[in-house]
């Protein structure tokens, strides 16, 4: 979250997050930002491998809450209980 409209004092941001049915919940994250260039992503790999088993798939679940202003705790928590409710 931050300041997103190049100097009006507007803040806008995103929230990530990882379900827990995902191998290795809660992952690690891995951010890049570098001028010109910036990412985010989740990373359950970054410290070990992951093997995927034949024939077997792998799912992955993650929620992206995109807001207006700044950030308020507890209605991402909220988000969040309601997102690990879900299967």
């Amino acid at each position: 979250s931050g300041l997103s409209d190049g100097g009006r004092n507007l803040f806008a941001g995103l929230a990530m997050f990882d379900h827990p049915c995902n191998p290795r919940h809660p992952s690690h994250w891995r951010c890049v930002l570098d001028p010109g260039f910036g990412y985010i992503n989740p990373a359950f790999v970054l410290n070990e491998p992951f093997t995927i088993q034949p024939g077997k798939p792998l799912n992955l679940t993650y929620r992206v809450m995109i807001h207006d202003g700044v950030p308020d705790s507890a209605a991402l928590e909220r988000e969040w209980q309601d997102f690990a409710k879900t299967t």
